[in-house]
């Protein structure tokens, strides 16, 4: 029980930065390889703001926030908007050209050693035998409070329905009148925002490494498909399914195979419905 405890909080984790990603490369039309450096340039920007400059962690975070976020709408008027038009899998490449490039940076910033956020030390709570720390309670309240406002916003506000209508034809939203340059900006400050939150929740829960994005990169991609791409509720689901798999195999086989356990699972899954569990190309 201890494992799938660790599995859950790892998968609400996990879950976060596969909505991110799912919203923009439903929208945007390619898989962001880069999602996992911003969520690491975000978790080091909390390090430094709060760590460095004694700035209290909320407001640290809320400032990585808007910092990230920026950083994102830059790469898009820099880069990504100048390539709209081109093959996906040129989109692709660049991203990962860009995770490398942010990744060396945060070397040269901060250097390559594990850091932590200067937080007391609190001692874990027993739950019948279950043990769990204050932040990782934090950690699954705000992710499921994150999880509802995202739905609320892509169900109920005039722009989250309008990234619904690009995602599912983005010639009809075209000519619908829908400003497209709005709705991609929006669709980067979403896939930002979650990305920060998880970038930020697991450098909480484990250590902070220039490589920590990367590393969850996989998962997220395995979580993404397992779902059905395209589909955020099918995105919470294949990740709850990814984390809890991963750590519960953990206890039985050496941790260096855990990924080797997510790929598994997402083999099983496809063979019983190829498309993902939310097989709808709609972005819901």
């Amino acid at each position: 029980m201890q494992l799938v405890v660790n599995g859950l909080i790892y998968g609400i984790i996990v879950a976060l930065s596969t909505m991110g990603l799912t919203i923009t490369t439903k929208i945007l039309d390619f898989f962001n390889f880069a999602h996992g450096s911003i969520m690491t340039v975000a978790a080091y920007l909390v390090f430094f703001f709060s760590v460095i400059n004694g700035i209290p962690l909320i407001i640290s975070v809320l400032l990585a926030v808007v910092f990230t976020v920026i950083l994102s709408l830059i790469l898009d008027k820099m880069i990504y908007s100048h390539m709209r038009q081109a093959e996906s899998v040129a989109l692709l490449m660049t991203s990962v050209g860009v995770t490398f490039c942010l990744r060396s940076l945060l070397k040269v910033f901060f250097g390559s050693g594990v850091k932590g956020y200067d937080l007391p030390v609190r001692k874990a709570i027993n739950i019948v035998g279950l043990r769990i720390t204050v932040y990782q309670i934090i950690i699954i309240i705000v992710s499921l409070v994150v999880m509802f406002l995202i739905h609320f916003f892509m169900t109920k506000t005039k722009i989250g329905k309008s990234m619904r209508a690009v995602a599912d034809n983005v010639d009809l939203a075209r000519i619908s009148g829908i400003d497209m340059e709005r709705v991609y900006r929006w669709t980067w400050v979403l896939g930002t925002a979650l990305a920060v939150l998880a970038g930020f929740f697991l450098a909480l829960d484990t250590r902070l490494v220039p490589m920590m994005g990367w590393n969850i990169l996989i998962p997220v991609f395995v979580a993404m498909v397992i779902g059905g791409i395209g589909s955020i509720y099918g995105a919470v689901i294949g990740a709850m399914i990814v984390g809890l798999s991963m750590e519960i195999a953990a206890g039985f086989i050496p941790p260096t195979y855990k990924l080797g356990i997510s790929f598994l699972m997402m083999i099983i899954v496809l063979l019983w419905r190829p498309m993902g569990i939310f097989k709808e190309s709609k972005l819901k």
